[in-house]
Protein backbone atom coordinates (compact mmCIF):
# COMPACT_ATOMS: atom_id res chain seq x y z
CA UNK A 1 0.00 0.00 0.00
CA UNK A 2 2.85 2.38 0.84
CA UNK A 3 4.45 1.61 -2.51
CA UNK A 4 1.33 2.62 -4.47
CA UNK A 5 0.86 5.73 -2.35
CA UNK A 6 4.50 6.72 -2.92
CA UNK A 7 4.14 6.07 -6.69
CA UNK A 8 1.06 8.29 -6.78
CA UNK A 9 2.95 11.13 -5.06
CA UNK A 10 5.84 10.77 -7.52
CA UNK A 11 3.41 10.93 -10.45
CA UNK A 12 1.73 14.05 -9.05
CA UNK A 13 5.13 15.65 -8.67
CA UNK A 14 6.09 14.83 -12.25
CA UNK A 15 2.96 16.35 -13.83
CA UNK A 16 4.30 19.95 -13.82
CA UNK A 17 7.61 18.70 -15.21
CA UNK A 18 5.85 16.81 -18.00
CA UNK A 19 3.85 19.92 -18.89
CA UNK A 20 6.95 22.07 -18.86
CA UNK A 21 8.76 19.86 -21.37
CA UNK A 22 5.74 19.38 -23.62
CA UNK A 23 6.29 20.59 -27.18
CA UNK A 24 4.77 23.99 -27.91
CA UNK A 25 4.96 26.71 -30.54
CA UNK A 26 4.32 30.41 -30.06
CA UNK A 27 4.15 33.13 -32.68
CA UNK A 28 4.19 36.71 -31.41
CA UNK A 29 4.06 40.01 -33.31
CA UNK A 30 6.42 42.55 -31.66
CA UNK A 31 4.49 45.62 -32.84
CA UNK A 32 1.40 44.24 -31.07
CA UNK A 33 3.34 43.29 -27.94
CA UNK A 34 2.05 46.25 -25.95
CA UNK A 35 -1.45 44.79 -26.18
CA UNK A 36 -0.37 41.43 -24.77
CA UNK A 37 -1.86 40.49 -21.46
CA UNK A 38 -2.66 37.31 -19.52
CA UNK A 39 0.89 35.97 -19.72
CA UNK A 40 -0.32 33.22 -17.41
CA UNK A 41 -2.07 31.70 -20.42
CA UNK A 42 1.36 31.08 -21.98
CA UNK A 43 2.67 29.28 -18.89
CA UNK A 44 4.28 26.78 -18.39
CA UNK A 45 5.58 26.90 -21.95
CA UNK A 46 6.83 30.49 -22.21
CA UNK A 47 7.29 33.33 -19.71
CA UNK A 48 6.89 37.09 -19.72
CA UNK A 49 10.63 37.46 -19.06
CA UNK A 50 11.45 35.47 -22.19
CA UNK A 51 9.18 37.60 -24.35
CA UNK A 52 10.35 40.91 -22.85
CA UNK A 53 14.03 40.15 -23.41
CA UNK A 54 13.42 38.79 -26.91
CA UNK A 55 12.25 42.21 -28.14
CA UNK A 56 15.76 43.63 -27.76
CA UNK A 57 16.81 41.49 -30.75
CA UNK A 58 16.30 42.65 -34.36
CA UNK A 59 13.09 41.74 -36.18
CA UNK A 60 11.43 42.52 -39.49
CA UNK A 61 8.95 45.41 -39.51
CA UNK A 62 5.44 43.94 -39.20
CA UNK A 63 7.10 40.54 -38.84
CA UNK A 64 6.88 38.01 -36.05
CA UNK A 65 9.06 36.00 -33.69
CA UNK A 66 8.51 32.26 -33.67
CA UNK A 67 9.29 30.40 -30.45
CA UNK A 68 9.52 26.61 -30.24
CA UNK A 69 9.87 24.42 -27.19
CA UNK A 70 10.73 20.73 -27.10
CA UNK A 71 12.95 18.33 -25.16
CA UNK A 72 16.12 19.90 -26.60
CA UNK A 73 15.33 23.43 -25.41
CA UNK A 74 13.55 26.69 -26.22
CA UNK A 75 14.42 28.43 -29.50
CA UNK A 76 13.36 31.65 -31.20
CA UNK A 77 13.56 32.75 -34.84
CA UNK A 78 12.92 36.02 -36.65
CA UNK A 79 11.77 36.29 -40.27
CA UNK A 80 14.49 37.50 -42.71
CA UNK A 81 17.24 36.85 -40.13
CA UNK A 82 19.41 33.74 -39.92
CA UNK A 83 19.77 34.15 -36.15
CA UNK A 84 18.95 31.17 -33.91
CA UNK A 85 18.24 32.16 -30.30
CA UNK A 86 18.32 29.61 -27.47
CA UNK A 87 17.05 30.33 -23.97
CA UNK A 88 19.70 29.81 -21.27
CA UNK A 89 20.07 30.65 -17.58
CA UNK A 90 21.61 33.98 -18.66
CA UNK A 91 18.87 34.76 -21.17
CA UNK A 92 18.69 34.46 -24.96
CA UNK A 93 21.90 33.32 -26.67
CA UNK A 94 22.35 33.71 -30.42
CA UNK A 95 23.85 30.44 -31.71
CA UNK A 96 24.39 31.84 -35.22
CA UNK A 97 28.01 32.91 -35.58
CA UNK A 98 27.73 35.24 -38.58
CA UNK A 99 25.98 38.45 -39.67
CA UNK A 100 23.83 37.56 -42.67
CA UNK A 101 20.18 38.31 -43.32
CA UNK A 102 17.61 38.80 -46.07
CA UNK A 103 17.50 35.20 -47.36
CA UNK A 104 14.81 33.63 -45.18
CA UNK A 105 11.95 36.14 -45.25
CA UNK A 106 8.75 34.19 -44.63
CA UNK A 107 10.62 30.93 -43.98
CA UNK A 108 9.10 27.88 -42.29
CA UNK A 109 11.19 26.97 -39.21
CA UNK A 110 10.92 23.61 -37.51
CA UNK A 111 12.75 21.34 -35.08
CA UNK A 112 12.90 17.64 -35.98
CA UNK A 113 14.61 15.03 -33.82
CA UNK A 114 16.55 17.76 -32.03
CA UNK A 115 17.83 19.37 -35.26
CA UNK A 116 16.83 22.85 -36.46
CA UNK A 117 15.71 23.50 -40.04
CA UNK A 118 14.54 26.39 -42.19
CA UNK A 119 12.49 25.90 -45.35
CA UNK A 120 12.21 28.43 -48.13
CA UNK A 121 11.18 32.04 -48.08
CA UNK A 122 12.12 35.08 -50.11
CA UNK A 123 15.66 36.23 -50.76
CA UNK A 124 17.88 37.66 -53.50
CA UNK A 125 14.90 38.89 -55.55
CA UNK A 126 13.15 35.53 -55.79
CA UNK A 127 11.13 32.97 -53.85
CA UNK A 128 12.71 29.64 -53.02
CA UNK A 129 12.14 26.32 -51.25
CA UNK A 130 15.73 25.84 -50.11
CA UNK A 131 16.10 23.53 -47.11
CA UNK A 132 18.69 24.70 -44.56
CA UNK A 133 20.02 22.69 -41.62
CA UNK A 134 21.58 24.42 -38.59
CA UNK A 135 24.76 23.11 -36.96
CA UNK A 136 24.89 24.13 -33.29
CA UNK A 137 28.59 23.27 -33.02
CA UNK A 138 29.78 25.57 -35.82
CA UNK A 139 26.93 28.10 -35.53
CA UNK A 140 26.21 27.95 -39.26
CA UNK A 141 23.50 26.96 -41.70
CA UNK A 142 24.09 24.33 -44.42
CA UNK A 143 22.14 24.01 -47.66
CA UNK A 144 20.62 20.58 -48.20
CA UNK A 145 19.92 19.32 -51.71
CA UNK A 146 16.72 17.28 -52.04
CA UNK A 147 15.94 15.89 -55.48
CA UNK A 148 13.47 17.56 -57.87
CA UNK A 149 13.28 20.86 -55.99
CA UNK A 150 10.66 23.27 -57.40
CA UNK A 151 12.12 26.59 -58.55
CA UNK A 152 10.97 30.12 -57.59
CA UNK A 153 8.29 29.01 -55.11
CA UNK A 154 7.83 30.12 -51.47
CA UNK A 155 6.22 27.88 -48.82
CA UNK A 156 2.71 29.40 -48.73
CA UNK A 157 0.77 27.23 -46.27
CA UNK A 158 3.32 24.81 -44.80
CA UNK A 159 3.14 22.10 -42.16
CA UNK A 160 5.49 19.48 -40.71
CA UNK A 161 4.32 15.85 -40.63
CA UNK A 162 6.03 12.66 -39.48
CA UNK A 163 7.20 11.89 -43.01
CA UNK A 164 7.98 15.32 -44.41
CA UNK A 165 6.84 18.86 -45.12
CA UNK A 166 3.50 19.73 -46.71
CA UNK A 167 3.50 22.88 -48.85
CA UNK A 168 0.03 23.97 -49.98
CA UNK A 169 -0.72 26.70 -52.53
CA UNK A 170 2.82 28.13 -52.82
CA UNK A 171 3.63 31.52 -54.32
CA UNK A 172 5.87 31.90 -57.37
CA UNK A 173 8.05 34.98 -57.83
CA UNK A 174 11.32 35.84 -59.57
CA UNK A 175 11.86 39.57 -60.10
CA UNK A 176 14.83 38.96 -62.39
CA UNK A 177 12.65 36.99 -64.78
CA UNK A 178 9.52 39.08 -64.16
CA UNK A 179 7.59 36.07 -62.84
CA UNK A 180 4.86 36.31 -60.23
CA UNK A 181 1.90 34.04 -59.61
CA UNK A 182 0.07 31.51 -57.46
CA UNK A 183 0.23 27.73 -57.69
CA UNK A 184 -3.16 26.07 -57.27
CA UNK A 185 -1.88 22.75 -55.91
CA UNK A 186 1.11 21.95 -53.70
CA UNK A 187 4.36 20.09 -53.06
CA UNK A 188 5.57 17.54 -50.53
CA UNK A 189 9.16 17.19 -49.32
CA UNK A 190 9.77 13.57 -48.33
CA UNK A 191 12.44 13.87 -45.64
CA UNK A 192 13.18 10.13 -45.66
CA UNK A 193 13.86 10.03 -49.39
CA UNK A 194 15.06 13.67 -49.50
CA UNK A 195 12.98 14.26 -52.62
CA UNK A 196 10.22 16.66 -53.64
CA UNK A 197 6.89 15.34 -54.91
CA UNK A 198 3.59 16.79 -56.15
CA UNK A 199 0.77 17.32 -53.67
CA UNK A 200 -2.47 17.27 -55.64
CA UNK A 201 -5.43 19.08 -54.04
CA UNK A 202 -7.76 18.42 -56.96
CA UNK A 203 -10.57 20.97 -57.02
CA UNK A 204 -10.87 21.27 -53.23
CA UNK A 205 -9.19 24.65 -52.68
CA UNK A 206 -7.30 27.27 -54.67
CA UNK A 207 -7.00 31.02 -55.11
CA UNK A 208 -9.54 30.98 -57.98
CA UNK A 209 -13.27 30.76 -57.03
CA UNK A 210 -14.09 29.27 -60.45
CA UNK A 211 -11.63 26.42 -59.97
CA UNK A 212 -12.48 24.92 -56.59
CA UNK A 213 -15.00 24.34 -53.81
CA UNK A 214 -13.18 26.73 -51.46
CA UNK A 215 -11.01 29.84 -51.75
CA UNK A 216 -8.12 30.27 -49.35
CA UNK A 217 -8.26 33.33 -47.08
CA UNK A 218 -5.27 35.48 -46.11
CA UNK A 219 -5.09 34.51 -42.46
CA UNK A 220 -2.42 32.86 -40.32
CA UNK A 221 -2.27 29.08 -41.00
CA UNK A 222 -2.32 26.67 -38.05
CA UNK A 223 0.30 23.89 -37.99
CA UNK A 224 -0.46 21.64 -35.01
CA UNK A 225 0.70 18.15 -34.07
CA UNK A 226 -1.72 16.28 -36.35
CA UNK A 227 -3.38 18.93 -38.50
CA UNK A 228 -2.68 21.72 -40.96
CA UNK A 229 -5.57 24.21 -40.96
CA UNK A 230 -6.30 27.52 -42.64
CA UNK A 231 -9.23 29.87 -43.12
CA UNK A 232 -11.32 29.61 -46.26
CA UNK A 233 -14.58 30.68 -47.91
CA UNK A 234 -16.91 28.26 -49.71
CA UNK A 235 -17.51 29.22 -53.33
CA UNK A 236 -21.03 27.75 -53.42
CA UNK A 237 -22.77 29.23 -50.36
CA UNK A 238 -20.10 31.67 -49.18
CA UNK A 239 -19.57 29.60 -46.05
CA UNK A 240 -16.75 30.76 -43.77
CA UNK A 241 -14.62 28.40 -41.75
CA UNK A 242 -11.50 26.23 -41.60
CA UNK A 243 -10.21 23.65 -44.03
CA UNK A 244 -8.41 21.10 -41.86
CA UNK A 245 -6.02 18.52 -43.33
CA UNK A 246 -5.10 15.50 -41.25
CA UNK A 247 -1.38 15.12 -41.89
CA UNK A 248 -1.22 11.33 -41.68
CA UNK A 249 -4.13 10.50 -44.02
CA UNK A 250 -4.22 13.76 -46.07
CA UNK A 251 -7.99 13.78 -45.55
CA UNK A 252 -9.49 17.30 -45.69
CA UNK A 253 -12.59 18.43 -43.83
CA UNK A 254 -14.44 21.74 -43.60
CA UNK A 255 -15.53 23.13 -40.23
CA UNK A 256 -17.96 26.01 -40.50
CA UNK A 257 -17.68 28.95 -38.12
CA UNK A 258 -20.75 30.84 -37.02
CA UNK A 259 -18.80 34.07 -36.63
CA UNK A 260 -16.17 35.66 -38.87
CA UNK A 261 -12.47 34.96 -38.89
CA UNK A 262 -11.35 38.31 -37.53
CA UNK A 263 -9.61 36.62 -34.61
CA UNK A 264 -7.20 34.89 -37.02
CA UNK A 265 -6.43 37.90 -39.20
CA UNK A 266 -4.26 40.01 -36.90
CA UNK A 267 -3.46 38.19 -33.66
CA UNK A 268 -1.19 39.48 -30.91
CA UNK A 269 0.05 35.99 -30.23
CA UNK A 270 -0.77 32.45 -31.31
CA UNK A 271 0.02 29.44 -29.11
CA UNK A 272 -0.15 25.83 -30.37
CA UNK A 273 0.21 22.86 -28.02
CA UNK A 274 -0.53 19.41 -29.47
CA UNK A 275 -3.79 20.14 -31.34
CA UNK A 276 -4.96 22.92 -29.03
CA UNK A 277 -4.82 26.50 -30.32
CA UNK A 278 -4.99 29.73 -28.30
CA UNK A 279 -5.15 33.09 -30.06
CA UNK A 280 -5.20 36.55 -28.54
CA UNK A 281 -6.35 39.59 -30.49
CA UNK A 282 -6.87 43.18 -29.47
CA UNK A 283 -10.60 43.12 -30.24
CA UNK A 284 -11.74 39.59 -29.36
CA UNK A 285 -9.54 38.77 -26.38
CA UNK A 286 -8.40 35.16 -26.15
CA UNK A 287 -10.00 32.46 -28.30
CA UNK A 288 -9.27 28.78 -27.66
CA UNK A 289 -10.27 25.76 -29.72
CA UNK A 290 -9.33 22.14 -30.34
CA UNK A 291 -8.61 21.09 -33.94
CA UNK A 292 -9.30 17.48 -32.92
CA UNK A 293 -12.87 18.54 -32.17
CA UNK A 294 -13.16 20.67 -35.32
CA UNK A 295 -11.91 17.82 -37.52
CA UNK A 296 -14.21 15.27 -35.91
CA UNK A 297 -17.26 17.50 -36.49
CA UNK A 298 -16.15 18.71 -39.91
CA UNK A 299 -17.63 17.87 -43.31
CA UNK A 300 -15.51 15.62 -45.53
CA UNK A 301 -14.62 17.51 -48.73
CA UNK A 302 -11.83 15.44 -50.23
CA UNK A 303 -8.36 14.01 -49.89
CA UNK A 304 -5.00 15.24 -51.12
CA UNK A 305 -2.71 12.89 -53.01
CA UNK A 306 1.07 12.69 -53.17
CA UNK A 307 2.25 12.01 -56.72
CA UNK A 308 5.73 11.23 -58.02
CA UNK A 309 7.55 14.01 -59.80
CA UNK A 310 10.17 13.47 -62.47
CA UNK A 311 13.31 15.62 -62.68
CA UNK A 312 11.73 17.42 -65.62
CA UNK A 313 8.35 17.73 -63.93
CA UNK A 314 8.75 21.27 -62.66
CA UNK A 315 10.08 22.54 -65.97
CA UNK A 316 7.22 20.75 -67.71
CA UNK A 317 4.79 22.53 -65.42
CA UNK A 318 6.33 25.87 -66.31
CA UNK A 319 6.30 25.01 -70.03
CA UNK A 320 2.60 24.26 -69.75
CA UNK A 321 1.91 27.83 -68.66
CA UNK A 322 3.90 29.10 -71.65
CA UNK A 323 1.99 26.68 -73.89
CA UNK A 324 -1.33 27.88 -72.51
CA UNK A 325 -0.43 31.50 -73.22
CA UNK A 326 0.68 30.53 -76.74
CA UNK A 327 -2.58 28.66 -77.32
CA UNK A 328 -4.56 31.66 -76.14
CA UNK A 329 -2.71 33.90 -78.59
CA UNK A 330 -3.22 31.40 -81.42
CA UNK A 331 -6.91 30.96 -80.65
CA UNK A 332 -7.30 34.74 -80.40
CA UNK A 333 -5.65 35.10 -83.81
CA UNK A 334 -7.98 32.49 -85.30
CA UNK A 335 -11.00 34.20 -83.77
CA UNK A 336 -9.92 37.58 -85.11
CA UNK A 337 -9.41 36.00 -88.54
CA UNK A 338 -12.93 34.54 -88.57
CA UNK A 339 -14.39 37.76 -87.19
CA UNK A 340 -12.71 39.67 -90.01
CA UNK A 341 -13.89 37.06 -92.51
CA UNK A 342 -17.39 37.25 -91.06
CA UNK A 343 -17.38 41.04 -91.38
CA UNK A 344 -16.44 40.72 -95.05
CA UNK A 345 -19.23 38.18 -95.57
CA UNK A 346 -21.72 40.53 -93.96
CA UNK A 347 -20.60 43.37 -96.20
CA UNK A 348 -21.00 41.13 -99.25
CA UNK A 349 -24.34 39.94 -97.93
CA UNK A 350 -25.48 43.52 -97.47
CA UNK A 351 -24.58 44.25 -101.09
CA UNK A 352 -26.32 41.07 -102.19
CA UNK A 353 -29.34 42.07 -100.13
CA UNK A 354 -29.57 45.49 -101.74
CA UNK A 355 -28.99 44.06 -105.20
CA UNK A 356 -31.18 41.03 -104.56
CA UNK A 357 -34.03 43.13 -103.23
CA UNK A 358 -34.12 45.18 -106.35
CA UNK A 359 -33.78 42.07 -108.55
CA UNK A 360 -36.24 39.97 -106.51
CA UNK A 361 -33.62 37.38 -105.46
CA UNK A 362 -33.33 35.82 -101.93
CA UNK A 363 -30.59 36.03 -99.30
CA UNK A 364 -27.79 33.44 -99.23
CA UNK A 365 -28.64 30.63 -96.79
CA UNK A 366 -25.17 30.60 -95.15
CA UNK A 367 -24.77 34.35 -94.81
CA UNK A 368 -24.34 34.47 -91.03
CA UNK A 369 -22.85 31.15 -89.96
CA UNK A 370 -19.71 32.94 -88.71
CA UNK A 371 -17.63 31.33 -85.99
CA UNK A 372 -20.39 28.92 -84.98
CA UNK A 373 -19.43 26.69 -87.89
CA UNK A 374 -15.71 26.88 -87.10
CA UNK A 375 -13.17 26.05 -84.38
CA UNK A 376 -13.96 24.90 -80.86
CA UNK A 377 -17.61 25.94 -80.89
CA UNK A 378 -18.34 23.63 -83.82
CA UNK A 379 -17.07 20.65 -81.78
CA UNK A 380 -19.79 21.16 -79.15
CA UNK A 381 -22.75 21.08 -81.58
CA UNK A 382 -23.46 17.34 -81.08
CA UNK A 383 -23.56 17.84 -77.30
CA UNK A 384 -25.97 20.79 -77.03
CA UNK A 385 -28.37 20.36 -74.12
CA UNK A 386 -26.29 17.60 -72.52
CA UNK A 387 -24.40 17.37 -69.23
CA UNK A 388 -20.83 16.17 -69.72
CA UNK A 389 -18.57 14.67 -67.09
CA UNK A 390 -15.06 16.03 -66.76
CA UNK A 391 -13.74 13.00 -68.66
CA UNK A 392 -16.19 13.54 -71.54
CA UNK A 393 -15.35 17.24 -71.67
CA UNK A 394 -11.62 16.48 -71.78
CA UNK A 395 -12.18 14.28 -74.82
CA UNK A 396 -14.03 17.08 -76.64
CA UNK A 397 -11.22 19.51 -75.74
CA UNK A 398 -8.66 16.90 -76.84
CA UNK A 399 -6.74 16.99 -73.54
CA UNK A 400 -7.72 13.54 -72.23
CA UNK A 401 -4.28 12.19 -73.19
CA UNK A 402 -2.40 14.45 -70.74
CA UNK A 403 -0.88 12.32 -67.92
CA UNK A 404 -0.60 14.99 -65.21
CA UNK A 405 -4.00 15.82 -63.58
CA UNK A 406 -2.87 19.27 -62.44
CA UNK A 407 -1.68 20.27 -65.92
CA UNK A 408 -4.92 18.92 -67.39
CA UNK A 409 -6.95 20.98 -64.92
CA UNK A 410 -5.13 24.20 -65.85
CA UNK A 411 -5.60 23.63 -69.58
CA UNK A 412 -9.27 22.71 -69.13
CA UNK A 413 -9.96 25.92 -67.24
CA UNK A 414 -8.24 28.11 -69.82
CA UNK A 415 -9.99 26.44 -72.76
CA UNK A 416 -13.44 26.71 -71.13
CA UNK A 417 -12.82 30.39 -70.50
CA UNK A 418 -11.76 30.98 -74.12
CA UNK A 419 -14.69 29.04 -75.57
CA UNK A 420 -17.19 30.96 -73.41
CA UNK A 421 -15.65 34.31 -74.33
CA UNK A 422 -15.95 33.49 -78.02
CA UNK A 423 -19.49 32.12 -77.72
CA UNK A 424 -20.64 35.20 -75.80
CA UNK A 425 -19.18 37.48 -78.46
CA UNK A 426 -20.42 35.53 -81.48
CA UNK A 427 -23.52 33.69 -80.27
CA UNK A 428 -24.69 35.90 -77.42
CA UNK A 429 -24.66 33.26 -74.69
CA UNK A 430 -22.26 31.17 -72.59
CA UNK A 431 -21.68 27.79 -74.21
CA UNK A 432 -20.29 25.83 -71.22
CA UNK A 433 -21.76 26.14 -67.71
CA UNK A 434 -20.31 24.46 -64.62
CA UNK A 435 -22.81 22.68 -62.34
CA UNK A 436 -22.48 20.62 -59.18
CA UNK A 437 -23.10 16.91 -59.66
CA UNK A 438 -26.41 16.31 -57.81
CA UNK A 439 -25.27 12.80 -56.89
CA UNK A 440 -21.92 13.94 -55.46
CA UNK A 441 -21.48 17.69 -54.95
CA UNK A 442 -17.70 17.34 -54.71
CA UNK A 443 -17.60 16.89 -58.49
CA UNK A 444 -18.61 19.11 -61.39
CA UNK A 445 -20.68 18.53 -64.51
CA UNK A 446 -20.52 20.73 -67.60
CA UNK A 447 -23.76 21.73 -69.36
CA UNK A 448 -23.47 22.50 -73.07
CA UNK A 449 -25.97 25.26 -73.75
CA UNK A 450 -27.68 25.92 -77.04
CA UNK A 451 -30.31 28.22 -78.50
CA UNK A 452 -32.57 27.39 -81.36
Amino acid sequence: MRFWFFSFLVFIGLVPMLSATQSAKLKIWPLEFGDTYNFDRLSPYFSEAQLDSLLSNPFEIAGAFELMRDESGIYAFSSCYLDVYQWTAEGWKNLYGFDNKGYTCGAKYFVREGSIYSLGGYGFWRNHLDLLSFDKETGSWSLMTPKNQPIDFAPGIAGLSDKGILVLLPFEENLRQDKKGEHGQGFFLDLDEMAWKYLSLGSIVSYDPFESQFVVDSTVPLDTEDYLAFACIGTEKRRIGFLIMEKSSLEIRFFRLEKGLDFVFRPTWLLQVDNLVSIQTYMDGIQEFDLDDFFRKGEFVGKAEILPISPDGIEELKRDYVLIISCVLIVTGIVLFFMFQNAIKKQKAAKTFSNGTSNGSSLPENMDNGIESNGWIHQFHPFKGRLLTVEELDKVLNIDHLPNPDNKKVRRSRLIKEVNQHSEQELGYTLITRKKNPEDKRYLLYEINGQE
